[in-house]
Parts: C-alpha cells; sequence; structure tokens
C-alpha cells in the first residue's frame, strides 16, 4: 500500500513548523548520544548472532571504539562533506562505525544486504568519494 499526498500536505510534511527539542535533548543527534552514554555508560546494546549467541557491548565501549574509528577516519581525510558507506551486518559493528562517522562530521550511508551484492565499483559510482566501512573494518 502507497501513501499518496497531495502537494499542500507534502509541503507540510517537508515545510512543516520547526520542531522543539524535548527537554533535556541536545541540539544535535550527535551531541544527543554523547549526552545519552555519558548518562547511561554501562547501558548495553545487544546483538544475535547468525548461530543465535548474544553479543553485548556497553555504550561507554561502543562510544570509545566510535573515537578510535573516527581517529582512523580523520588520518584518513574523511570529515564534514565525506559520505561513509556502511556494509555491516552485526549491530555492534555498526554502531560505532556510525557515530564514528557522525563525529567527524561526515554522512553515514547504511546499506543492507543489497548493497553486498555490490560491487566497490558499482557504490562508487552511487556516492563519488567512497569511504567504506564493512564488517572487517577494525
Amino acid at each position: 500500500m502507497t501513501l499518496q499526498l497531495d502537494q499542500r500536505a507534502r509541503e507540510a510534511v517537508i515545510h512543516g513548523p520547526p520542531r522543539k527539542l524535548m527537554d533535556g535533548a541536545a541540539p544535535t543527534l550527535m551531541e544527543n548520544i554523547a549526552q545519552r552514554v555519558a548518562e547511561a555508560p554501562g547501558g548495553l546494546i545487544r546483538s544475535f548472532q547468525a548461530d543465535g549467541t548474544l553479543r553485548e557491548e556497553t555504550f561507554a565501549d561502543v562510544w570509545r571504539r566510535s573515537g578510535d574509528i573516527a581517529a582512523r577516519l580523520r588520518s584518513l581525510g574523511v570529515g564534514p562533506r565525506s559520505q561513509t558507506v556502511l556494509l555491516l551486518r552485526d549491530l555492534l559493528d555498526f554502531v560505532p562505525c556510525f557515530w564514528a562517522s557522525l563525529r567527524v562530521g561526515a554522512t553515514p550511508m547504511p546499506f543492507g544486504g543489497v548493497a553486498h551484492a555490490a560491487t566497490s565499483e558499482e557504490l562508487r559510482n552511487l556516492v563519488g568519494r567512497l569511504v567504506l566501512l564493512s564488517h572487517d573494518f577494525r
């Protein structure tokens, strides 16, 4: 089923009134993530593996890993206006790479299983200058 919006409704969605921040919310996504990690560093991110086993890491550990990845991205010249393609099957690999992309000012571009079948040439054509973070990135 496809939702059809008339022109007026479409403009209201795209150009609607600005949303107010919730009380205590940080003004940017990255600041909000940092604030949440600081509030609950022992919180857990859980991921079930293909074999059914549970893998988990604390928010603080994932944040620390994202800082290490962000430092590596910066050393490669990744920063604002860069795009990072995320080909990560496991949530505990995806989240720190997503956060790292935000930390350096890049635009993370998550791709699902379809992208795993694409060649790096096809992805390069899609996004221009390609920064690829895959499940092998550590």
